[in-house]
């Protein structure tokens, strides 16, 4: 480059000093419950839903996933195998009640009951695909066996008259429209409202720096505490983010933020994992309990294969890494850690 060049960018660098806030005064700001309104307003959905409860009904596990599918869904099912095959054997996730919150198409949740676990779906089906389905043929899709029963509740979850349900084992949830809408919508606006003068020709120098996460924003949406009330004493929550989350390399915070609101509703962290070369995505699991529940539970699956792979649906490498482990805190101390 020439020396003209150099001095232009060095007077780039020196104006984002100038006019960017410092990083560390939000690191600062304490988090606190609840959302910051003020700051993003939360989405809600396009759907209008004519009664505030869900219908309910009850169908053949094995009828409902043979009938079906599409072509595509076909694809994407397979798509997942491995990865879901890599969640069960590592988590123990056999001969469980699991309730799947917007599971949509539930490729991969079929997996879950390939093997003997009984699901139940809340989906807000939007465009009335399942429901039109599932009355056309219900005669069809009616269960014979308890062991082969599903039970799929059509309404929409955010909706705060959501009625008792149930306790189950496994709460999961892949990429909860609501939440990953949400995440994406803060992450813009806190990346938009940190811009500075230069920033822009910085960039297509330098190339785009990962979006932040403010540190004053909780990482779930309200409806998935709500949906942790599910949980029985000792269930496990699984949580797969499939829409950029932030790179928690540069935002460690966001990581901690994520244990702090599990812990505010009586999870305790078990595995965070990422991508082996990042792409935005994670997968959360903790367990509904107290942390003597949590350290007999990893004692549990100490010896059981590790998770190598996750989220199928990706389309890219989806080799996974270990991003934060309870079973490490607790072999790298003799007394018991901070969580």
């Amino acid at each position: 480059m020439s020396f003209k060049t150099n001095l232009t960018i060095l007077c780039f660098i020196l104006i984002s000093f100038i006019f960017t806030p410092l990083k560390a005064e939000y690191l600062d700001r304490k988090y606190t419950p609840g959302f910051n309104e003020n700051f993003i307003n939360d989405i809600t959905l396009a759907k209008t839903i004519d009664t505030n409860l869900p219908r309910k009904y009850h169908v053949s596990f094995q009828k409902y996933f043979k009938i079906f599918p599409s072509k595509e869904s076909d694809k994407t099912r397979e798509r997942t195998r491995e990865s879901m095959n890599f969640l069960i054997n590592r988590f123990n996730i056999k001969k469980k009640s699991i309730l799947s919150i917007g599971p949509g198409s539930a490729d991969e949740e079929f997996w879950f009951g390939t093997i003997g676990n009984i699901l139940t779906f809340f989906e807000i089906d939007e465009s009335d695909i399942i429901e039109k389905y599932i009355k056309k043929d219900f005669n069809q899709l009616k269960s014979n066996s308890k062991n082969d029963e599903l039970t799929i509740y059509l309404g929409d979850f955010t909706n705060s008259e959501t009625p008792d349900i149930g306790k189950f084992d496994i709460l999961y949830m892949s990429g909860f429209t609501p939440n990953e809408v949400r995440r994406h919508k803060i992450m813009s606006a806190y990346t938009k409202i940190n811009q500075y003068p230069g920033q822009k020709i910085l960039e297509n120098i330098y190339g785009k720096s990962d979006p932040a996460w403010p540190a004053w924003e909780k990482p779930f949406h309200p409806s998935i505490e709500k949906g942790l009330k599910y949980l029985k004493e000792g269930g496990l929550f699984i949580y797969q983010m499939y829409y950029s989350a932030p790179d928690v390399d540069a935002n460690p915070h966001y990581i901690q933020l994520t244990k702090m609101q599990l812990l505010d509703n009586g999870i305790i962290p078990i595995e965070f994992y990422g991508f082996k070369n990042g792409g935005g995505y994670l997968l959360i699991v903790g367990l509904k309990g107290t942390p003597d529940d949590a350290l007999q539970y990893i004692n549990k699956i100490s010896n059981n294969p590790p998770l190598l792979k996750f989220h199928g649906r990706s389309g890219i490498d989806n080799t996974a890494r270990l991003i934060y482990s309870l079973a490490n805190l607790y072999s790298n101390t003799e007394e018991k850690p901070a969580l």
